[in-house]
C-alpha cells in the first residue's frame, strides 16, 4: 500500500516551512479546479516511482494521525491541516489524469471528500475525467459528505466514467446529507452494472439524502439482472423518508437475478413508511439467495413494522440454511412481541450453520413468552460461536424469561463470545442475572461474557 504521504516530494518532506505555502495554495485553490491541471506535483523528485503505485488512499477521519504518524519519520510539520493532504491527493490524480503510464498499475482510490461545501457537479465531471483511463483499477471507494452542492444530475455525470473500468471488482459510493441528490443520480449509478463485469462487490451508501425515493432503488433493483456475477450487495437509505414499501418490494424481485450472491446487507432504519407490506415483499426475494453467508437487515425505528411483517420473514429465512452471519436489527420497533420472536424461534431451528447471531429488538413489546420461544431456536445451533442478544427496555421480560433463555443456550459447547444487554427490564433482578450467568459458566470456550 502506498499512502499519498509517501509521494511528497522532498523539499515538502525536509522544510516544515512549506507550511505556509500549503496553506496559502489551499485558500486560492479547489479540488479538482480546471486551473490545478497547470501545476501537478512533481512526481520526478518523488522517492516512489510513480509507475509501481497500486494503491492510494485518503480517509479524512484517518488523515491527522497519518500525518502525525508520518511527520516523524519524514519530518513534515505535525500541525499541517487535513485539507493540505486533499490538495495533495488533488494533484496526485491530476498526475495520474496526464500520464498514461501510471494507469497500467493502479488498483485502487479510496477517497473521502467530507465538509467541502465548495465541491460541485463540476468537481465530479473532473473527477470522472481522472478516473474513467484507470482501467486497471480493481477498487473504488468515493465518500461524499455534506457536499451540499452536487445534485443528481452531477452524480449521473460521474458515473459514465465508471462504464470503462473493466477491471473494477469492488465499488462504493457513499453520499451523507447531500440533500440536493435525486433519483437521477441512482439512475446512473444502475445504468453501468452491465458495463462491470468482473464486479464482485458493490456498496451504495444514502444517509440522510432526502429527495431520493421509490424510483431510484426501483433504478438499482431493476438493473441487478445484469449484474449477476455479484457476490456482496450493501445497501443504505438511512433516514431517506421518501422510501416505501413500494421501494423494499421492487428490490425484493431484483434479488432473484443474484445467484451468486453471499453477502447482503441492507439498512433502512428510521424509513417511517416502511410497514408490514414492504418487509413480506422484501422477504420473498430472499427465497432465490441459495448461496448467502451473510445478511444482515436493519429496520430499527420502522415503527410500523409488527409480528405480521416478522412472522413472513421468518418463513422465508428458514430456507436460507446456509446461512452462517445473521444479524437482525429491529430496536424501536413497537409493534413487534412474542409471534414475531416465536417464528424467528422456528426459522432458527433450520439454520444450524449459523456461527454469529446478532438480534436487536429493544423497546418491543416480548414478554417472558417470546423470549422462551426464541430460545427454543438456539438449542440446535451447534456450531454457534458468537451470540449477541440486546432487548432494552424490553419493560415486560422477567427472571423466567432469563431462565428460559439459559436452557436454550446451555449446551452450545462451542460459543465463544455471548453478549446479552436486558438493561431496563425493570422485573427482572439481579439474582435472574446470576442464575444465567451461572448456568452458561461452564461453557467450555466462552473468552467473553457480558450479561446486562
Amino acid at each position: 500500500m502506498i499512502h499519498p504521504l509517501d509521494l511528497l516530494p522532498k523539499e515538502y518532506r525536509d522544510d516544515s516551512t512549506q507550511d505556509e505555502q500549503w496553506s496559502k495554495e489551499e485558500e486560492s485553490s479547489h479540488f479538482y479546479k480546471k486551473d490545478d491541471i497547470n501545476s501537478p506535483i512533481n512526481m520526478h523528485t518523488t522517492e516512489v516511482p510513480i509507475e509501481k503505485i497500486e494503491k492510494i488512499v485518503f480517509m479524512k477521519e484517518d488523515a491527522q494521525r497519518e500525518l502525525n504518524r508520518f511527520s516523524k519519520a519524514n519530518k513534515i510539520a505535525k500541525n499541517l491541516a487535513v485539507k493540505n493532504i486533499k490538495t495533495f491527493v488533488k494533484k496526485i490524480l491530476h498526475y495520474l489524469r496526464n500520464k498514461s503510464k501510471t494507469r497500467k498499475g493502479l488498483q485502487q482510490i479510496m477517497l473521502d471528500i467530507s465538509g467541502d461545501k465548495l465541491f460541485n457537479n463540476q468537481s465530479l465531471v473532473n473527477t470522472r475525467e481522472t478516473i474513467k483511463n484507470l482501467t486497471c483499477l480493481k477498487i473504488l471507494s468515493l465518500v461524499f459528505s455534506t457536499c451540499e452542492s452536487i445534485t443528481g444530475v452531477g452524480v449521473e455525470r460521474l458515473t459514465k466514467g465508471l462504464k470503462s473500468l473493466v477491471s473494477l471488482e469492488s465499488l462504493s459510493l457513499k453520499f451523507v446529507n447531500c440533500k440536493l441528490l435525486t433519483d437521477v443520480g441512482l439512475e446512473g449509478i444502475s445504468k453501468q452494472f452491465k458495463y462491470l463485469r468482473l464486479l464482485k462487490n458493490i456498496s451504495l451508501g444514502f444517509i440522510w439524502c432526502e429527495s431520493l425515493t421509490d424510483t431510484g432503488l426501483a433504478n438499482i433493483s431493476e438493473k441487478l439482472k445484469s449484474a449477476h456475477s455479484l457476490q456482496s450487495i450493501s445497501l443504505s437509505f438511512m433516514e431517506c423518508i421518501s422510501i416505501t414499501d413500494i421501494g423494499l418490494e421492487s428490490f425484493g424481485k431484483g434479488l432473484k437475478y443474484l445467484k451468486y450472491l453471499k453477502i447482503l446487507d441492507l439498512k433502512f432504519e428510521q424509513c417511517e413508511q416502511i410497514t408490514n407490506y414492504g418487509l413480506t415483499n422484501l422477504s420473498q426475494g430472499l427465497s432465490y439467495l441459495n448461496s448467502i453467508r451473510f445478511l444482515k437487515i436493519d429496520f430499527s425505528v420502522c415503527q410500523n413494522i409488527s409480528d405480521e411483517g416478522l412472522i413472513n420473514f421468518s418463513k422465508k429465512l428458514e430456507l436460507l440454511v446456509n446461512l452462517q452471519e445473521i444479524i437482525l436489527l429491529f430496536g424501536r420497533c413497537e409493534l413487534i412481541g412474542d409471534g414475531g420472536m416465536t417464528s424467528l424461534g422456528q426459522a432458527l431451528k433450520f439454520l444450524t450453520k449459523l456461527k454469529s447471531l446478532d438480534f436487536d429488538f429493544s423497546g418491543s413489546k416480548v414478554t417472558d413468552l417470546g423470549i422462551k420461544n426464541l430460545s427454543e431456536g438456539f438449542e440446535l445451533l451447534d456450531n454457534l460461536e458468537t451470540l449477541l442478544l440486546k432487548f432494552v427496555q424490553c419493560i415486560s421480560v422477567t427472571n423466567a424469561g432469563l431462565e428460559s433463555l439459559g436452557q436454550g443456550l446451555k449446551n452450545l459447547v462451542s460459543l465463544r463470545v455471548i453478549n446479552l444487554n436486558f438493561y431496563g427490564c425493570i422485573w427482572k433482578s439481579t439474582e435472574g442475572l446470576e442464575n444465567l450467568r451461572n448456568e452458561l459458566k461452564d461453557l467450555p470456550l466462552v473468552e467473553n461474557f457480558s450479561l446486562f
